[in-house]
């Protein structure tokens, strides 16, 4: 295990000790459509990760968040988060028990996955489909951690 992911271990068990008081932030992110010729030229089309006017996805600061994508599309996306990292909790709703941190996850075709995060540094952080044409595409946004 790396080092950066023994301290973000250690500072998530230290901030976080069970649920907080209060409901767990709960973010949705979903890509419908394949990537089409304008999409591919850059425009901000259907398939990017948030809906245009939702361009900043807020996650509280030190308190858990789940935040889930939803692949309606025929396409693989490896999703990549910048800034955390995250467990997977479930894949179409069933659990899964990851004994580890990621910061990408592959979304299979049609499939919806479910994160548990606890953003430990405060910023505006990049989350991005790691396809680089589909990234270009518009399959990026920011987490605005606060």
């Amino acid at each position: 295990m790396t080092r950066a992911l023994e301290r973000h271990r250690e500072r998530a068990t230290e901030r976080h000790k069970g649920p907080t008081s209060g409901p767990p932030s709960i973010q949705e992110c979903s890509f419908s459509s394949t990537l089409g010729a304008e999409e591919r030229s850059g425009s901000n089309g259907p398939s990017t990760v948030a809906p245009p006017d939702h361009a900043h996805v807020g996650l509280p600061l030190g308190r858990w968040s789940r935040v889930r994508f939803v692949n309606e599309s025929a396409r693989l996306h490896p999703i990549h988060l910048h800034g955390m990292f995250f467990r997977l909790l479930t894949r179409n709703d069933t659990p899964i028990d990851e004994p580890f941190f990621r910061d990408t996850v592959l979304i299979h075709a049609h499939e919806t996955i479910d994160l548990g995060i606890v953003p430990l540094d405060e910023g505006e952080w990049m989350m991005h489909c790691h396809i680089l044409e589909h990234a270009e595409a518009g399959m990026m946004s920011l987490l605005d951690v606060h």
